[in-house]
């Protein structure tokens, strides 16, 4: 599976779940919706491939990664902007293992960012500081190629 793929149901998710338009990537202050804005992607385990025995198929070697994100909602600070933050907390609240025909994209809610962590986030975009919901999302990538 890949982070696009992963990402992208995230996106799905939440906006069957809610009925309110979602993408991928940094919130637009023009646009109005979800956001699930990815800001890091963490390795948290490389397995390369085991040895199999004369005539099975081989397992591609695969890669654990953690993607650490925000769902934000737009627009914020408005009635509108918070009833969307809490449809979105309940489809994720309810929904801990994301099952697609390649994986399974698993969530879980983490605050690993302390607030000078995220006003730095959102200096960096330049976007004003909002409310938002923070969660990893831990899928596994297959590499073509063992690394290294």
């Amino acid at each position: 599976m890949s982070i696009t793929a992963s990402l992208n149901a995230i996106r799905d998710l939440l906006s069957r779940e809610t009925g309110l338009a979602a993408q991928v990537g940094v919130p637009s202050r023009a646009a109005e919706g979800l956001f699930v804005w990815p800001y890091r992607l963490v390795l948290t385990e490389a397995r390369t491939a085991l040895p199999r025995p004369p005539g099975a198929l081989a397992e591609p070697p695969r890669t654990s990664v953690d993607i650490p994100l925000l769902v934000l909602a737009r627009p914020s600070f408005t009635e509108a902007g918070l009833d969307a933050l809490e449809a979105a907390l309940q489809a994720l609240m309810n929904t801990s293992v994301i099952t697609l025909p390649d994986g399974e994209v698993g969530l879980h809610f983490d605050s690993r960012l302390g607030t000078a962590d995220l006003a730095t986030l959102f200096a960096a975009a330049r976007l004003q500081p909002s409310p938002a919901l923070e969660l990893v999302a831990r899928t596994t990538v297959a590499r073509a190629t063992p690394v290294s």
